[in-house]
């Protein structure tokens, strides 16, 4: 059995356009919301941090939150700390992720995860689980944690905001990390492979 690896569309010029991002500084969550996203315990996260600091928001990349999920955003008492554009093309969100402090990653479980590698071409540090396949991805360009810890996260979350020196490093780990994932290498690899079945 061998692994080829995806990439991304993403490139390191992308990200410098007029579009919206939040006036406050933020943190970046982008996809889906489904259980194994975990994104409850980053919502849990993010309340504490902003009991410290009153300026943070999150930004939250997707379908807006509702129902059930809106109400604990409230009940956690971020809802006006909570920015959510929608959808948005990938000029914008490449410029979401560079303005923000980190991105993001609480999965519970991912098959690969694109999002930590636009990270890391964008230049922002991945704040990500340690789970499945994520440390694949990103190597040692991420600041990880326990996707079952709230506590965890928010120490990462805390920690990322509170030593600028340690997040340059992390920038610079993840545009090496970046380099290693191509459409061309996918598609050297997947070719090698099936001349070795030949």
């Amino acid at each position: 059995m061998e692994v080829t690896y995806l990439a991304s569309e993403f490139a390191p010029e992308m990200g410098y356009g007029s579009e919206p991002i939040p006036e406050q500084p933020y943190f970046l969550y982008v996809g889906g919301r489904g259980v194994h996203k975990n994104f409850d315990r980053l919502v849990q996260a993010f309340a504490r941090l902003s009991q410290t600091h009153p300026d943070l928001q999150l930004c939250v990349v997707g379908a807006p939150p509702h129902g059930e999920e809106l109400r604990k955003i409230q009940a956690a008492g971020v809802g006006d700390r909570v920015w959510c554009p929608g959808a948005v093309p990938d000029e914008h969100l490449a410029k979401l992720y560079r303005h923000a402090i980190a991105f993001v990653y609480p999965s519970l479980y991912e098959g690969f995860g694109i999002p930590p590698l636009e990270a890391m071409i964008c230049d922002t540090p991945v704040i990500a689980s340690q789970v499945s396949s994520i440390p694949e991805v990103a190597g040692e360009a991420a600041f990880y944690f326990d996707p079952n810890s709230v506590d965890e996260l928010y120490d990462q979350m805390k920690f990322v905001l509170e030593h600028p020196a340690a997040r340059e490093r992390k920038i610079a780990q993840g545009r090496h990390q970046a380099a290693k994932f191509s459409w061309e290498q996918t598609v050297a690899q997947t070719m090698a492979a099936y001349q070795r079945l030949r």
